[in-house]
Formats: C-alpha cells, structure tokens, sequence
C-alpha cells in the first residue's frame, strides 16, 4: 500500500516498511533477502538524511548485525565503524567494545 501511496520504493517513508521486513527475515533466517532491504534503507538514509543521522547508524547496525549472524566477522566490524547511536560502548571512546558486539 505505501509502495503504492508513495509512487516509488526509494521514498524516505519506505525505508521504514523495508527495514520491519528485513528484521523479520533475519529473524526467519532468511539472511540474504535481510541484507538486500537493509542495503535499501542504507541508501535511502544516507540519499535522505547524511552519514550523520540516527537513522543511517540503524542501517549501518542491522547490516553489521546481518553479516556477524552469517559469520562474517570481519566484514562486520566495517558497518560497526559507522554506527553511532546513543550510550553505545563506541560513543564512550570504547571502539574495541564496540568491535566486539560482531564477535
């Protein structure tokens, strides 16, 4: 329906529809078809809002998220570097802890 109301899929509005999907195949396991809608928020976020929004942080995190849960560590700690959300252990100068959240 909103696909419909919107007239396109890379409206900022979808981003938040593709984003609920994805979480719930990457809770079904469902890895591969997660990562592609997360990569579409990714860039309506960052087409929308810049590198410095919260919203941009999420994706970069469901995307780190995506990639530890298919064992892929170090690909991982590449999107854990561009989050940064609230009282995580990277906003409190603590990258390491950060980095170990994909571990």
């Amino acid at each position: 329906i909103e696909k419909k109301v919107f007239q396109y899929d890379d409206h900022p509005e979808m981003a938040s529809t593709y984003q609920n999907i994805a979480c719930v195949l990457k809770a079904q396991g469902k890895y591969d078809d997660a990562m592609h809608l997360f990569q579409k928020v990714l860039a309506i976020n960052l087409a929308t809002f810049g590198p410095d929004d919260t919203s941009t942080a999420i994706a970069y995190r469901h995307i780190g998220d995506v990639l530890c849960s298919q064992g892929k560590h170090e690909d991982a700690c590449y999107f854990a570097d561009n989050w940064y959300i609230g009282d995580s252990p990277r906003d409190r100068g603590k990258e390491e802890d950060a980095m170990q959240q994909y571990q």
